[in-house]
């Protein structure tokens, strides 16, 4: 089963094994179980030369389209217009296949890759997802241990959701560093369609990931095996706010199964999005309350002890309620009232107009991460506001 020369000459970077997998891959009630089988008895491209011999582990129907071709020109139209969108097929026995991924119960068997995948990256990944509908504070604590982690060589994994997925993807963007994103669509049926440009950014310096060939659009069912990638691709999960019935604890199951370690960001006990990562940790999973708790969680020292993640959100005895910032109160601090350096300088470059996080490295000459944590800290005083868009002003 090789694609003909033709085919082949457009694929440059397609290998032979893909071209047999992406082939099975098209088998009607062939999934990732079948195919292993078939590999482990006489290699794969054998077993698709001469499959009557395999009848024990193939339907009638996946028999039909060997015999008849379809699987083989299936492939080659998956296999085309993945070339044409510039996206790299990668077969389980491929190199850059990421060997976390392999070893599951269920592997793809091939991957639309847009970017690079580094071999041996899982022992440095975390994942961090979320709830679509995040609060603001919410949003800005994943963009800010995002950041902290890719700034330490951490390489961010996350679904390219709204909310605290694309909060987890801009915090790495924002410290140049590393992120993944794995689709519940194919690449050219991008979900959400919002988030075309940030795909292309991670795609840049990091990788887009779908088990899906082109054409495949997202429905229910793409989102759960989406997340038993995104689990398998890390050594860890961080779930920041997640409903009762999140696709994160989806994500979360999935981890827990693999072994793989699974911490939440605490949350408040009377907001819906906070429920199931509330959960999370009532059953055991480990706390999530600074940054450095999360280096801790994907093997690395912090450099230096830090307030925690919300600390100036929490009132305790010795600090009254009314101590904490409000948006209506705001208009009253200045610069010069803080007593955080970083925040300072975020608060005058935002008060002198300011308006995204890039525009605030340049005004405030802050390394990223620095700019990062101490915006987060400002939003959650209630002092400045980050919109979807990036868009950061005062709150008022």
């Amino acid at each position: 089963m090789r694609p003909p020369s033709a085919v082949r000459r457009g694929l440059e970077t397609l290998l032979d094994d893909a071209f047999d997998l992406l082939t099975a891959a098209q088998l009607p009630e062939a999934g990732p179980r079948t195919l292993l089988a078939l590999s482990s008895r006489e290699g794969l491209a054998a077993a698709l030369a001469r499959p009557q011999a395999h009848a024990d582990l193939l339907s009638p129907a996946a028999l039909d389209w060997l015999r008849s071709g379809a699987a083989r020109r299936q492939a080659e139209q998956h296999a085309e217009r993945a070339r044409a969108q510039g996206l790299r097929l990668l077969g389980w026995h491929d190199p850059p296949y990421p060997v976390y991924l392999r070893h599951i119960y269920d592997p793809p068997p091939v991957l639309f890759v847009r970017g690079r995948l580094n071999p041996g990256e899982g022992e440095r990944c975390v994942a961090i997802v979320g709830s679509r509908a995040a609060s603001p504070q919410g949003g800005a604590l994943a963009r800010a241990l995002a950041a902290e982690l890719a700034a330490a060589g951490v390489t961010i994994v996350s679904g390219l959701a709204h909310g605290i997925d694309t909060a987890a993807h801009r915090g790495a963007l924002d410290a140049k560093g590393r992120t993944v994103a794995v689709l519940g669509s194919s690449h050219d049926r991008l979900y959400p369609r919002e988030n075309a440009r940030l795909a292309e950014a991670i795609g840049a310096s990091g990788a887009v990931v779908s088990e899906l060939p082109p054409g495949s659009s997202a429905h229910p069912g793409t989102f759960p095996r989406r997340n038993r990638i995104i689990a398998a691709l890390s050594s860890a999960v961080i779930v920041v706010e997640a409903g009762e019935r999140s696709g994160a604890l989806i994500t979360a199951n999935h981890a827990l199964e693999l072994g793989r370690g699974v911490a939440a960001v605490p949350g408040s006990i009377d907001a819906p999005q906070c429920a199931g990562s509330n959960a999370l940790l009532r059953d055991g999973a480990t706390i999530i309350t600074s940054p450095e708790d999360a280096l801790v969680l994907a093997g690395l020292s912090p450099r230096a002890p830090r307030l925690p993640l919300g600390a100036r959100t929490r009132r305790s005895a010795s600090r009254p309620a009314a101590a904490i910032p409000s948006p209506s109160a705001s208009s009253t601090l200045t610069a010069a009232s803080l007593r955080d350096p970083h925040q300072s300088r975020v608060l005058q470059a935002v008060s002198a107009g300011a308006s995204d996080l890039a525009s605030l490295v340049h005004e405030t000459r802050l390394a990223p991460r620095d700019a990062t944590v101490a915006l987060a800290s400002l939003e959650l005083s209630g002092i400045l506001w980050t919109d979807h868009a990036g868009g950061i002003r005062l709150a008022r």
